[in-house]
């Protein structure tokens, strides 16, 4: 009888062992998922997120639902994310242009967006191209962002460059064109 023990004992000892240099190879991955799908249920709090662009001389909006950001920066991602998104499935942009990052500062008045890449084009309009940039200041300003006063535009980490536009200083969040 104890002969079946020693073998039923040795049989779980090579298969656990087997098991273990498996998983510490990574010849078998085991994956656990921090939340699973019912974690999303109609109770988690979202908030409507307006997208503004200008096209063809009228305003256009875009209202769209995302999670509710307690962190202001995370907030401001996913908004202008989905506005950059949203400007090249309009062909507003001919390339696509992402959010490297967005940082506020010390005393949270502004916000520094550093794109990949500029979202001024060279063969449009100085009219078009200020649309582009109000576009922008409006969406942060039509979405409730308190703290935000002012905005600087960075493309890869540095200060924007343009023969026309100042970025060098930091924009209001108001914009320049004067609203009804």
């Amino acid at each position: 009888m104890k002969i079946h023990y020693y073998v039923l004992l040795c049989v779980i000892s090579i298969v656990v062992g087997v098991g273990i240099f498996c998983i510490s190879h990574e010849l078998i991955v085991i994956y656990i998922p921090k939340y699973s799908l019912s974690t999303y249920n109609k109770s988690t709090p979202t908030r409507t997120m307006k997208l503004y662009y200008w096209q063809e001389g009228i305003w256009h909006e875009q209202v769209i639902d995302s999670l509710a950001f307690s962190d202001i920066q995370e907030y401001i991602t996913t908004l202008l994310s989905a506005w950059l998104v949203m400007m090249h499935e309009e062909q507003l942009f001919p390339y696509p242009i992402g959010l490297q990052s967005v940082l506020c500062s010390v005393h949270g008045d502004t916000v520094y967006l550093s794109f990949n890449g500029t979202f001024i084009q060279r063969n449009k309009s100085t009219y078009h191209n200020l649309m582009l940039v109000e576009s922008l200041l409006r969406t942060l300003r039509e979405n409730n962002i308190d703290a935000i006063r002012y905005c600087r535009f960075l493309v890869n980490h540095t200060p924007m460059i343009d023969t026309y536009f100042d970025f060098s200083q930091p924009w209001p969040i108001e914009g320049f064109i004067k609203r009804k």
